[in-house]
């Protein structure tokens, strides 16, 4: 999801970190909170980049047994290219997501730990079309819907006996409480144009990206792209703060999402006191 903020005279990111080429291993809990270590870890994430500034994302299991695998063609941006796949620890496969320079495409699935189907969706260039199917773990239909270039047409939803019940949505964003304006006026509130950088008419457009967790609370904060390094950290600092949204949720269940604040830092360079013109007598 994405929101927009332009901030005049006040401040707000930026500049884009130099690609990294080194291996980096981090370690999260269960919620998906980065740890300090790997004590307390529900699962490691090793984030190979290569020259280009894509690279392989792999997680595991405390075991060491294969948890997940992406391939991105951009990092830092977070912009998927190819088949991604998860896993349960037994080994079996759990899901399986194919993109296309970070637009899904082709059929979607999760499965149970039985093999079972539990979703199956289609997407063109990253819009659904088709079919929306979901299934209990006995293999009965729960939820069907259909879309027509992303647009829901039809849906329905299943008790697990196979009768109609009331419809629900199967995806809802997080709200921040307030809504979409109550965010930006946080971030426009509580940001800080560094003094050295308005000294120095910096200025541009900065994209931060963090995750809204299953708890809802603000995670994995980053900026994406940047301007400057004293903007970035601002930004940072303002972002890391902000209070807990209302989780996600898909099909019931809390989910993360990926959230990208573009901020645009603009000074206003208008002079606060005009000189009058002479007046003639």
């Amino acid at each position: 999801m994405a929101l927009g903020l332009t901030l005049s005279s006040l401040g707000a990111l930026a500049q884009q970190a130099a690609t990294e080429t080194a291996t980096k291993t981090e370690y999260f809990d269960k919620t998906d909170a980065v740890l300090p270590s790997a004590e307390g870890a529900d699962y490691r994430k090793v984030t190979e980049p290569d020259a280009s500034g894509g690279g392989t994302v792999r997680t595991f299991f405390v075991s060491g047994k294969p948890r997940s695998l992406a391939v991105y063609e951009d990092l830092d941006r977070h912009i998927v290219h190819g088949t991604s796949e998860g896993w349960y620890e037994s080994g079996q496969l759990s899901w399986r997501y194919p993109y296309e320079h970070g637009k899904a495409v082709d059929r979607h699935e999760s499965f149970y730990q039985t093999g079972q189907v539990q979703y199956r969706q289609l997407y063109v260039a990253g819009k659904r079309e088709g079919e929306l199917v979901l299934y209990y773990p006995d293999g009965t239909l729960k939820r069907q819907e259909m879309y027509v270039d992303n647009e829901r047409t039809t849906g329905v939803c299943y008790n697990n006996q196979g009768q109609e019940i009331a419809f629900s949505e199967y995806e809802v964003m997080p709200v921040f409480p307030g809504g979409q304006e109550a965010l930006l006026r946080y971030i426009g509130q509580n940001t800080h144009y560094p003094g050295k950088a308005l000294r120095r008419n910096v200025q541009g457009k900065v994209f931060v990206k963090f995750i809204v967790d299953t708890t809802g609370q603000v995670q994995q904060v980053m900026v994406s792209k940047g301007v400057d390094a004293l903007l970035d950290a601002e930004a940072l600092r303002v972002v890391q703060g902000i209070p807990k949204f209302i989780p996600g949720r898909q099909d019931g269940r809390p989910v993360r999402v990926y959230f990208t604040v573009p901020i645009t830092f603009a000074i206003n360079n208008t002079p606060l006191f005009r000189r009058r013109p002479p007046q003639t007598l």
